[in-house]
Formats: C-alpha cells, structure tokens, sequence
C-alpha cells in the first residue's frame, strides 16, 4: 500500500489494485464557518498542498466516512440547493456508511454510490468492511464508519474514520489486528458534544492493543475546532516512548509504502 495525506482526513490510498480517496474536502482555504465557538477561524484553516487536478487523477473510488462539512465539500447550486462533491468526477464509484448518505450523494449527481457492508465489499481485488465507533465524547455528532481494506499481498490496514477510542474501536483492532492503522487524531472539540475524534491518550491506547503497528495520524491542522497540533502530538508520543511507531505526515507528504 501507499498512502498519502492531502489534508485533514483527505488521503490518497493505494491499496490492492485500486486508488482511493478519503474523504475528498476540497474546498478553498477560509471558505466555510467555523465549527464551535473557539477558535472563531474559517474552515479549512490551510489550503490544499496540491492541484485539485493532481489529488484527483488515477482515482477509482472516493470513501465518504459520513457526510460532514470537513470531510465533503457541501454547497449550494447554482439553483440554491446544497449538493455535495462539486469538485469530484460523478461518475467515479463512492463508498458511503448509510441509505441516507447514499441520497444525498445520489441528489449531488453521482452515478454509482454504494454503501459498504459490515460482511465486506469487493472493488477489483480489494475487500473492504465497514467499521463503527463513537463520534463524541458527550454527545455523538452523528455516525461515521470506519474501513477495513485487505487485499492479497497486502498488510491489513484500518481507517478509524471520526472516532474515540472505545469499544468498537478496540474489537475492530482485536478481530483484525491491521498492520497499519489510520486515526484521526487532533482531538476536535465543541462544547455540545466534547472530544469528537482520537487524541494523543488514544494512540497510546492503539500502540498498546497492536504494538507492532503502524499508526498514522490524520486530520491534523486543518480545522479550527482541532485541539492540539502535529508539533503537540509529536511531542506527546514522544513522552510516551513509542514515537517510532508513529508517522505524523504534514499535507503533500510523499507517498507512504507498507
């Protein structure tokens, strides 16, 4: 596999003999409100490392976690209605986690949405299982799934998706034991529903089910109602001794090989 971050949960993935992007957010730099009442800084707080054009080329499918405006550009038509991917190609495959998000995607004008199964979905030779967890410490934001992709002769990677650490996060570690796993992890937070996704504690955490994995922290430094840094997360994982295990890409970082 290899992967590269684009930014906050945007990443290319290539995995088996496919092309996946995550959670395509696209949209200009300071081009949508802020989330939560701290930090008042329009979304997305940095541009995008790339061209669009590049981002996008040689892709075979998007995966839209769940339909959030950080994770899918969300806007209005010419015609007032709020539609999603304007940026993307209709016609390329869309995983999504639900019949609701399938709609909307459907409504946005692209041709071949499907929705993931817990049992597994194959694309080419690449199976990939829908995952849940929780979105919110207090109070959940709604769902957002997770994916586990495996294909022959690759390493068994984990996206986690928008999640803490709990429960269904820690089973999918246990029942699949991922070489590589994905985690959201700049610990987002409004006051309504506390800590949205991973911090620093729940790497920790990862490392300790899997130590011989991989993590990658994504979703780090884009938006405004993020609650530590990369610098601040390096810093903590270094404290806790398992800094090699790791990787703490910036936007753009050249592909990762595994």
């Amino acid at each position: 596999m290899k992967i590269r971050q684009i930014r906050n949960a945007t990443m290319r993935i290539e995995f088996g003999d496919k092309c996946f992007l995550t959670d395509p957010w696209l949209q200009d730099v300071g081009t949508i409100p802020p989330f939560g009442p701290v930090h008042r800084i329009p979304n997305p707080t940095v541009p995008l490392p790339m061209k669009i054009l590049d981002i996008l080329k040689g892709v075979d499918a998007y995966i839209v976690t769940h339909i959030h405006p950080d994770h899918f550009d969300i806007e209005k038509d010419e015609n007032g209605t709020i539609v999603g991917g304007r940026r993307l190609n209709k016609f390329v495959k869309v995983f999504v986690q639900n019949a609701d998000d399938q709609k909307f995607i459907e409504d946005s004008g692209f041709v071949n949405p499907e929705i993931l199964s817990e049992s597994g979905t194959r694309f080419g030779n690449v199976e990939l299982i829908k995952t849940s967890g929780i979105h919110g410490t207090k109070k959940t934001a709604g769902t957002a799934m997770g994916i586990i992709m495996r294909a022959e002769n690759e390493k068994t990677l984990y996206i986690a998706g928008d999640t803490i650490y709990c429960r269904d996060v820690e089973q999918t570690l246990l029942k699949y034991r991922p070489a590589v796993v994905i985690a959201n992890a700049c610990a987002a937070y409004t006051p309504e529903t506390g800590r949205l996704i991973m911090d620093g504690g729940d790497l920790v955490k990862i490392h300790q089910i899997l130590p011989d994995a991989v993590i990658i922290a994504s979703h780090m430094d884009a938006v405004n109602h993020a609650a530590i840094t990369r610098n601040e997360l390096k810093m903590q994982m270094q404290e806790a001794g398992i800094m090699e295990h790791i990787i703490i890409p910036n936007d753009g970082d050249p592909a990762t090989a595994f």
